[in-house]
């Protein structure tokens, strides 16, 4: 029987995740959803997706780090935001420097992320959200790039 009790110890309460809902110049550098632990409230997670001009795209973005957070919190191997926040630097480092293979087109499926398993879990759950929409995948995949890179105005 499965275990029901799994608390990890670098995690041992969940209270609440907040979702925002921001403009895209309000997020840090490429990026058009992110989450962290509040230093100020022990258990609660902070979600921030960007305004992306369609309803169905920021609720599948949201979705995908909800899910990135449940996986990560009960990996066996301890995250933290300090973790995520340096391999993200890094990669954006390398992009810039054109130093990243071609399918690691954003940080959550570079090499060596330490929230890579959340990050294609969550993809997959976007993917099931726009299929259930009836929203390309690709057209969807469009808008995110467009939205992070700044070529699409805030909404």
């Amino acid at each position: 029987m499965a275990e029901l009790n799994f608390r990890p110890d670098y995690f041992p309460t969940l209270k609440e995740i907040r979702i925002k809902f921001i403009p895209h110049a309000e997020q840090p550098q490429g990026m058009t959803g992110e989450w962290w632990c509040n230093k100020e409230e022990l258990g609660v997670i902070e979600v921030r997706v960007s305004h992306m001009g369609d309803l169905r795209c920021e609720l599948a973005h949201a979705s995908h780090e909800v899910t990135e957070i449940a996986a990560s919190i009960t990996s066996k191997e301890a995250m933290s935001d300090e973790i995520s926040d340096a391999y993200d630097n890094a990669f954006f480092v390398k992009q810039e420097n054109k130093l990243l293979r071609i399918d690691e087109d954003e940080p959550g499926f570079g090499e060596g992320c330490p929230y890579g398993p959340g990050h294609h879990i969550g993809t997959a759950g976007e993917m099931g959200l726009c299929a259930f929409w009836g929203l390309n995948w690709i057209d969807y995949s469009i808008r995110v790039s467009e939205v992070a890179e700044g070529k699409v105005f805030d909404f």
